[in-house]
């Protein structure tokens, strides 16, 4: 059994385990008191009462916004389905994005002068755009069938440290022959 094949079982079993099964092993090994019933019974009566303390005030703040349409703030925080303007695209979508942008690309067809920058975005470092990547490797490890997409991902990596040593190496030339 490997390190990722381990990570996929306790993944898995960690999905089966309920709140009671938690409570019963804290109680068996006495990190719960045995009026334990009692203390929860509070501790969902105060959240409730800080729950509503939170819609009075968000109640009063839309109240404050003088709106022309004004809602109530459980209407304000649980918008209905249609209203949604975005969805965030599923795990899946955004690794298939991924592998479709970078899988039959090269390093010698990648040239990042010719990116369009029509649209102004902001510059990220080689040193931040490795450190996302280490990231999104940590996140397809604890996926089931992503070895290709991890794979996938060390190619991605091997090209950003690449143009960082390309940047590092002019710099150096660059630096040397201004001295000079």
């Amino acid at each position: 059994m490997d390190i990722l094949q381990t990570i996929r079982f306790i993944i898995q079993a960690w999905g089966e385990i309920n709140p009671e099964v938690v409570r019963n092993c804290w109680w068996h090994t006495k990190i719960l008191p045995d009026d334990v019933n009692v203390n929860l019974r509070n501790v969902s009566e105060d959240i409730r009462q800080n729950e509503n303390l939170v819609l009075d005030e968000l109640a009063d703040a839309l109240r404050d916004l003088n709106l022309s349409y004004l809602m109530q703030a459980e209407e304000f925080l649980y918008l209905p389905e249609e209203n949604i303007v975005y969805k965030v695209p599923e795990d899946n979508k955004i690794i298939e994005e991924l592998v479709y942008l970078f899988k039959n690309t090269d390093k010698e067809n990648m040239d990042l002068e010719e990116i369009d920058n029509s649209d102004e975005i902001p510059i990220i470092s080689t040193s931040t755009a490795i450190a996302s990547l280490e990231t999104v490797r940590m996140f397809l490890l604890q996926q089931e069938n992503a070895e290709e997409y991890v794979k996938l991902v060390g190619k991605i990596e091997k090209f950003f440290r690449v143009k960082k040593q390309i940047h590092c190496v002019r710099l150096i030339l660059t630096h040397t022959f201004i001295k000079m």
